[in-house]
């Protein structure tokens, strides 16, 4: 039997190759002026790629991000209409406005009145109000209607109460009215 002093120890196996890591694929930085005619201002975005369907109709793709005045809007991809400053964003939709955040499959929004609809969606709106459904229209400033839906004031997933609606109004600091 060998002794220890005699034992000689086998190599340890290779260790595995590490991977290099995979550069961030690159991304497109892009500014929409809208026109003076409408107001004027700008829109900034990063994508993927970037293309131009007219002169005034911008098309995104590639993990898009938005961002105008207090608007932040993150989605797979967007079509931005200059003129309407219409937004069609398709593909995990995210707006986030201050402390509300709504989430889409697809949603389409005006810019300019800053209101819009969402669908298959839900809302978080500054941690009073917590509401999903089939579509929800952001109608104002601080007013929206969901349909086909749930409505709560508490968070999480299973929250101790809420209320099933066709529709519902819904005001932030104001009332909701269920039907």
């Amino acid at each position: 039997p060998p002794t220890p002093e005699s034992a000689v120890a086998s190599p340890a196996p290779p260790a595995p190759p590490v991977e290099a890591a995979q550069p961030a694929p690159p991304r497109l930085t892009f500014e929409v002026r809208f026109p003076a005619s409408q107001g004027g201002g700008a829109a900034q975005g990063s994508a993927g790629e970037v293309s131009y369907e007219t002169d005034d109709r911008v098309v995104a793709s590639g993990g898009v991000e938005l961002k105008y005045q207090d608007l932040v809007v993150r989605a797979d991809s967007m079509t931005l209409d200059r003129n309407s400053r219409q937004l069609l964003a398709t593909g995990t939709v995210r707006l986030t406005q201050g402390p509300r955040r709504l989430e889409a499959a697809s949603a389409t929004f005006d810019l300019g009145a800053k209101t819009g609809s969402f669908l298959n969606a839900s809302a978080d709106l500054e941690a009073e109000y917590y509401f999903r459904g089939s579509e929800i229209a952001k109608t104002g400033e601080n007013t929206y209607r969901v349909r086909d839906g749930v409505f709560t004031s508490c968070g999480g997933e299973s929250p101790p109460w809420s209320f099933q609606v066709a529709r519902a109004d819904v005001e932030v600091d104001g009332y909701a009215h269920v039907r």
